[in-house]
């Protein structure tokens, strides 16, 4: 789990969401979004954006529990 947020914290365009990694475990990785105002829509719904960002990130995080973080 600390490896993947290191992925995380090095990808310089992903910072702006604030995700973090909760859980993970081989071909699994759970994220937390950090809400921010500009990821919201009227009314403090989170984008659906941010959301699909999010599962997008999550999938490749769980594939490198497979196959490691070295690019």
């Amino acid at each position: 789990m600390h490896e993947l947020n290191e992925v995380l914290a090095s990808a310089e365009f992903l910072r702006p969401y604030g995700f973090t990694v909760t859980a993970s475990a081989p071909g699994e990785c759970t994220l937390r979004i950090g809400v921010v105002p500009a990821m919201e829509r009227p009314g403090g719904i989170l984008s659906g954006m941010t959301m699909m960002g999010a599962a997008d990130v999550a999938m490749r995080l769980a594939v490198m529990t497979l196959r490691g973080t070295s690019e």
